[in-house]
């Protein structure tokens, strides 16, 4: 089994982890699909693609049901809220795509499971940005903080290796290095790489800063917590 398949399973399946409250609402709305297996039980390549993707397209829709669900009646109350809340939300799903698609590259899957790497990344922002959607409209927040709180190690973690993986392919390390999947690629190809992170990243700095904002009560450091959080959900 891929590793990027491991990790998605362990996100419904392992043990307890920091985001745990994220997780058993998944489990609540989305509960994950066994994949199709062979004779000796073995999940099929096809089938964890197809159960992936139908965890991707459910967590979308329970995303969209949540966030109608605040976005709704504040268009109502407040139009000018409501209009700042559809552009960082713009922002999110702007910064979702291309960090997912970073993070695929990163992951070096090719062949049969190439794109494992985009579902996990997909699978994993789009649970967090779904149980954000309902706390956000039922008005309490603090549960949101405390998982802020509990992934910014990893969040700092994620920031820290993608940038000893980019600098390490930089600096020309060994094609066959297996545990850096940019080592190796063209020149232009890593330049592409590069500028592309720096563009997602000056996307999630935008998105934490207007969330911040528009959010009422928020911590200090707010802006430094929210773009650690968002590196440690995409792992990027």
């Amino acid at each position: 089994m891929s590793l990027v398949f491991l990790a998605l399973s362990l996100t419904l399946h392992g043990a307890p982890r920091p985001d745990a409250p994220v997780q058993a609402y998944v489990s609540e709305t989305c509960p994950a699909q066994e994949p199709e297996t062979t004779d000796d039980g073995t999940p099929t390549t096809a089938g964890m693609r197809n159960a992936a993707g139908a965890q991707v397209d459910c967590l979308k829709k329970v995303m969209d049901r949540e966030l109608d669900a605040f976005l709704v009646p504040l268009k109502e109350k407040d139009r000018a809220a409501f209009k700042t809340w559809m552009s960082l939300q713009a922002d999110f799903n702007r910064w979702n795509r291309a960090v997912c698609e970073l993070y695929e590259r990163a992951s070096g899957n090719a062949g049969s499971m190439a794109g494992f790497g985009e579902l996990s990344c997909a699978e994993e922002v789009g649970a967090h940005r779904a149980w954000f959607a309902k706390l956000l409209a039922a008005g309490d927040l603090k549960p949101f903080w405390t998982v802020v709180d509990a992934l910014r190690e990893q969040g700092q973690e994620s920031a820290t290796g993608t940038a000893k993986m980019l600098a390490a392919a930089k600096a020309g390390g060994a094609d066959d290095d297996a545990e850096n999947p940019l080592v190796g690629l063209e020149p232009k190809e890593l330049k592409a790489f590069e500028k592309k992170l720096a563009e997602t990243n000056a996307t999630l700095k935008k998105l934490a800063q207007g969330q911040c904002k528009a959010l009422k009560d928020a911590p200090a450091g707010c802006e430094d917590k929210l773009v650690t959080y968002y590196r440690a959900v995409s792992r990027m």
